[in-house]
């Protein structure tokens, strides 16, 4: 992609036009957008853009069709207002105008109509969410990831190419009274991490349960906090995170973001506890466990650990808000939640609503979707898209980074014995783990995402500028039956390259070149196509 410069002469020329358009009889309250688009014959073909019929598009073309735009007039000179229609989305309006005022400076030397091409904008000026990154959790069959032979090979896999940049983990410490015994698995995996990303990985740490000397059941499935003199154990629940961080810090594995405790609201057989979100129950309270630890860490602790809550199972039936309305949202570092109610995985845009619902009623306090893995590859693609977009989510992690036998985005085969495995190397890449990569690879932490539009309900578009502001990454997602091509309007954003990686049926995040003229780009039917622009 080359660079364009504008010449002073013709832009302030264009500008005065702009504004004589704005200022004749008549216009001055105009901001209208017409619909009633005359088709007529032409010849052979429509000459787009040539609104006076003179052969050539200029700036005299460009003061009609802002004069129509703004219902200072009714039609152009040529009779056919289909002409005007500069991306084909069967409307004539401020688009419109853009685009033919850069054809005018030399900026795009075609119309998306011309090429049959869905148009797309990307507006760096508008800026929302901060990125903190893409990640996946390790939080069982460690020692399968540790003990198999390929193990070096799977951690660049996992890491390097796939590009998290945040690593999930479970809280294994445990103490039993007076004896420790500690699960340590953590060391080597965070140090193989950071071998690949570096020492800029995020750690997120959640507690399953806490030790089974203070639940309810005397055990790490289910319960709750146990009661002495009356009074639940708030304070020695805090005292467990702070030992556990500390020991932890040890070996080497240092969390920026703790969750006190994973789905709170779910009691299970394996590792949990229940936290109820207000005191109508019998269970021990969220809002005051998170109290407890919150003053514990930031009192004895020179550099606590963000704190993230509550990290429900699902933002559906009020669960997330019957939470949120006891908890001091000061103790809060950023709202956490899954998405296992709230929405259909197979229905990805039925989690919208929700999502919408904690944008607007949280504004100012980051984001975070911690865990999920329902749905098909695809699916997966568009529920993390309407994460970022309409939830103003900040980070994005699926749940199973590895899992043994099957599953996970890569699942690991037997380590002790060879002869069992299906593939040559013992391990084996999901289709989710190429789907997460079209995010993770190319949006890193510190990215913001910028406006995004596109005519056309059938394309889903997200787009992210970089912390120097030099370069663009913008996913689309096709979610049509059918190929579409989509013409790209940066807006004034200059780059002197561009690339193009692609997921789709027959491709897994695979480069496949760079934008083509009128910075075009053909996305296959249910596809996922990530452009970078630097």
């Amino acid at each position: 992609m080359k660079k364009y410069k504008i010449k002073k002469s013709i832009f302030l020329l264009v500008s005065v036009l702009l504004l004589t358009a704005f200022y004749l009889p008549g216009a001055a309250l105009a901001n209208t957008e017409k619909n009633d688009i005359k088709y007529i014959t032409l010849g052979d073909s429509i000459f787009y853009g040539d609104l006076n019929g003179d052969g050539k598009i200029d700036t005299r073309d460009y003061v009609l069709l802002q004069r129509y735009a703004l219902g200072v007039i009714e039609e152009f000179p040529i009779g056919n207002t289909q002409a005007a229609d500069l991306n084909g989305d069967e409307k004539i309006n401020s688009l419109d105008a853009t685009l033919m005022g850069r054809y005018i400076l030399g900026i795009i030397d075609q119309f998306p109509v011309s090429t049959n091409a869905i148009y797309a904008s990307i507006d760096t000026s508008i800026k929302h969410q901060t990125m903190e990154g893409f990640g996946a959790s390790i939080a069982y069959y460690q020692n399968w990831l540790i003990d198999h032979p390929n193990k070096a090979e799977i951690y660049d896999a996992i890491f390097n190419e796939l590009g998290l940049s945040i690593l999930r983990l479970n809280n294994w410490y445990i103490t039993y009274e007076n004896e420790s015994s500690f699960d340590d698995h953590a060391k080597e995996i965070v140090a193989e991490a950071k071998k690949s990303v570096g020492e800029d990985l995020k750690i997120m740490m959640s507690s399953w349960t806490p030790p089974a000397y203070l639940k309810s059941n005397n055990s790490s499935g289910g319960g709750t906090l146990k009661k002495e003199n009356g009074e639940f154990v708030y304070d020695k629940f805090a005292d467990y995170w702070y030992d556990s961080l500390k020991e932890y810090e040890n070996i080497g594995v240092v969390p920026d973001y703790i969750s006190i405790q994973n789905e709170p609201d779910m009691e299970t057989e394996y590792e949990s506890c229940v936290f109820d979100k207000n005191e109508n129950g019998n269970n021990a309270v969220y809002a005051k466990a998170l109290e407890a630890v919150y003053n514990k860490l930031n009192s004895s602790m020179d550099n606590p650990p963000k704190i993230l809550g509550p990290e429900v199972l699902g933002i559906g039936y009020n669960n997330f808000d019957g939470y949120m309305s006891l908890i001091n949202t000061d103790y809060l570092d950023g709202l956490a939640f899954h998405l296992y109610h709230g929405g259909d995985e197979n229905q990805p845009d039925s989690f919208n609503n929700e999502l919408l619902k904690i944008k607007n009623k949280y504004p100012n306090i980051p984001k975070y979707q911690t865990e999920f893995y329902r749905g098909d590859a695809f699916n997966t693609a568009w529920i993390i898209h309407n994460c970022l977009v309409n939830g103003d989510v900040s980070m994005y992690l699926y749940w199973d980074l590895i899992w043994g036998e099957s599953g996970g985005l890569v699942t690991i085969e037997f380590p002790w014995d060879s002869n069992q495995w299906t593939t040559p190397n013992g391990y084996i890449l999901d289709d989710k783990y190429y789907v997460l990569k079209q995010y993770a690879k190319f949006i890193k932490p510190g990215y913001t995402r910028v406006d995004a539009s596109v005519n056309s309900d059938d394309i889903k578009i997200s787009a992210y500028i970089s912390p120097d502001n030099q370069s663009i990454s913008v996913v689309l997602l096709n979610t049509s039956s059918s190929s579409e091509t989509v013409a790209l309007d940066f807006n004034g954003f200059t780059a002197s390259n561009s690339e193009i990686y692609r997921t789709s049926e027959d491709e897994k995040a695979e480069f496949i070149g760079s934008l083509s003229g009128g910075n075009t780009v053909l996305l296959p039917a249910k596809s996922i196509t990530t452009v970078i622009l630097k």
